[in-house]
């Protein structure tokens, strides 16, 4: 069979309505406006809206997985771009004699036909059909004609004029919809696809978010430019229901029987249980009429944007805090009423903060910051303390990993003249964490061990590499120790997961951060210290190894001036790369660097 007519097969009859003619044979042939000559002697499409499969064990098993066939395309920029997947029309068309849209602004098939594209295998069947139709700019006013094309998986109904979407109710392989700048007061009002990940509907008269639940699969939400006066409707998404074990004859002949538009799309997913989760990851709520931030607790989403409304800061329950998105990477809420930063303490994944032209006044909301360890980006720009004296020094001093401040890029000279204002002991931190350790070893048991030094004896020899991080110290202590048999390595307890071949015991002691949490309590350690969110500990028990030998370790300042302050008189050594690019290599070796 060649090319053409094994795609001339495929495309049999999945765009065609059912025909109303009676003076058409069911053996004649017919001209599909699409781009198809097919004969309908093997239609699989049923007369009527109702949509029937004819085999259903291979769509079942796709919605069991997930994804199916589709998550091939999960991470593309662009996966629907006709470029990827072009085609040839069997006819030319100039021979297509394009049908205008009826002045009541009812879609034909002829204009359907015409404008469809990317031609990609069924999900059903695997079978060739041409997915993807763009409507957009055609006064539309009822699109019910849709209503048969039952494959199209990408959908753009933009700039029409439409009220309703109910006949998309019949298109249960949609994903991709964009219905932004049309009329339409209700949101999403028809049958929930299987898949539908990605929904437009910014610039419509929507007031109210019903319940979302049979719409699980959304992983993209825009509702920009509504009239929404409440946050709700988004509760059930951070779940999603599995399916019990299911003997497909058990359900699909009453399915089979009454069509799609018949059975509830909930039969494919019964199961009672909840699974972590859910899928929303973006959602855009701005220029809408939202008084209040609620009902967000526990969704995985990753970028939230509510810019121009009246979210107010409110001491009453209900108000979302920040640390409950446990996924949550960039939040715009500028234009807004906030007056307190509060609600972003401990939202530890946070990278991206935008509460410009706001009304928070005191510098002290800065310090609701200070733990959240990823944020690079902060935009404080039109709040009565942009202007204030030590701002931008507040800012930086406690923001460690600022990089972007109110758009501008932070500078080295800004950093240096906002340590210089702060005017702290640089040993104060090592002071503090001192303090902290000789306390919890009051507080416990006196355990008299070999490593407490006999009063008689100095403390043990030892040399401490510090540097910044990525700088190959652990190499360089390893390269040391090994031409010189005076020298023995110690070895510090760490909560980070091992990386390239690190042994255990050998290059840290891997320990999970509940059990670094109770050798700390147990008073185990002599210095503490943390960085990028994993803690580092340096036990008592690793000075026996310098009796008699010179004992060398690595670690950051702080843990080094801890031991200087305990009164063991280490000798410190600054471990520093051959230049700049040398240790930008090194880093991005070691931690992955994601610019996106």
């Amino acid at each position: 069979m060649n090319g053409q007519a094994h795609i001339k097969e495929s495309l049999t009859n999945y765009y065609l309505p059912p025909l109303t003619n009676s003076s058409v044979s069911v053996e004649s042939t017919v001209v599909d406006a699409n781009t198809e000559v097919v004969d309908t002697e093997s239609s699989s499409t049923t007369a009527g809206s109702g949509f029937a499969f004819e085999e259903y064990s291979r769509t079942f098993e796709i919605v069991k997985q997930l994804g199916g066939d589709w998550k091939i395309h999960r991470f593309d920029e662009n996966p629907w771009s006709d470029y990827c997947k072009p085609y040839s029309r069997l006819e030319d068309e100039e021979d297509l004699e394009v049908e205008e849209i009826h002045a009541e602004g009812i879609l034909s098939s002829t204009v359907i036909g015409n404008c469809l594209s990317y031609l990609d295998r069924s999900p059903e069947d695997l079978h060739h059909v041409l997915c993807k139709c763009i409507l957009s700019n055609k006064q539309l006013t009822d699109v019910s004609e849709l209503r048969y094309y039952h494959y199209l998986q990408y959908l753009d109904l933009s700039w029409n004029e439409l009220t309703t979407l109910a006949p998309l109710g019949q298109l249960p392989f949609l994903q991709y919809l964009d219905v932004s700048h049309n009329y339409l007061q209700e949101l999403l009002d028809f049958k929930a696809p299987y898949f539908l990940t990605f929904v437009n509907y910014s610039h419509n008269l929507v007031n109210c978010i019903p319940d979302l639940t049979q719409f699980w699969s959304i992983t993209h939400l825009n509702l920009s430019y509504n009239r929404v006066v409440q946050i709700i409707g988004l509760e059930n998404l951070r779940g999603v229901k599995e399916r019990s074990p299911w003997d497909p004859k058990d359900e699909l002949k009453e399915t089979v029987d009454t069509g799609w538009a018949e059975k509830d799309s909930s039969i494919l997913r019964k199961r009672d249980e909840f699974v972590e989760g859910g899928f929303l990851s973006y959602l855009d709520l701005s220029w809408n009429e939202i008084n209040k931030l609620e009902n967000l607790d526990g969704l995985r989403i990753q970028h939230l944007i509510l810019h121009h409304n009246s979210i107010a800061n409110t001491a009453g329950d209900g108000t979302t805090k920040f640390k409950t998105l446990n996924y949550i990477r960039s939040v715009d809420l500028s234009y807004n009423k906030i007056t307190s930063l509060r609600f972003f303490e401990n939202a530890d994944n946070i990278e991206n903060i935008d509460v410009s032209n706001n009304n928070i006044s005191s510098l002290l909301e800065i310090y609701y910051l200070q733990n959240l360890r990823y944020l690079s980006r902060l935009n404080l720009c039109k709040n009565p303390i942009h202007t204030m004296r030590f701002y931008i020094n507040v800012c930086l001093t406690t923001i460690k990993n600022l990089m972007v401040l109110d758009g501008k890029e932070v500078t080295a000279e800004q950093r240096i003249e906002a340590e210089k204002s702060a005017n702290v002991d640089p040993s104060l931190p090592a002071r503090e964490s001192r303090i902290e350790l000789v306390l919890l070893q009051q507080v416990n048991k006196p355990y008299i061990g070999p490593h407490i030094m006999p009063y008689d004896q100095p403390p043990p020899m030892v040399i401490i590499l510090v540097g910044p991080p990525s700088s190959m110290k652990g190499n360089t202590v390893t390269a040391f120790c090994a031409s010189n048999e005076n020298l023995v390595r110690g070895v510090s307890y760490t909560t980070r997961p091992k990386v390239n071949n690190e042994i255990s015991g050998k290059d840290y002691y891997f320990v999970h951060p509940n059990e670094f949490k109770f050798l700390t309590r147990k008073g185990h350690f002599i210095a503490v210290s943390e960085f990028n969110g994993y803690s580092y500990g340096i036990a008592n028990e690793e000075l026996q190894k310098g009796m008699n030998k010179v004992i060398v370790f690595h670690s950051d300042v702080n843990s080094a001036l801890s031991l200087r302050i305990m009164g063991i008189n280490p000798r410190l050594v600054l471990a520093l790369p051959r230049d700049e690019n040398t240790h930008s290599r090194w880093i991005r070796s070691k931690y992955y660097y994601n610019r996106v």
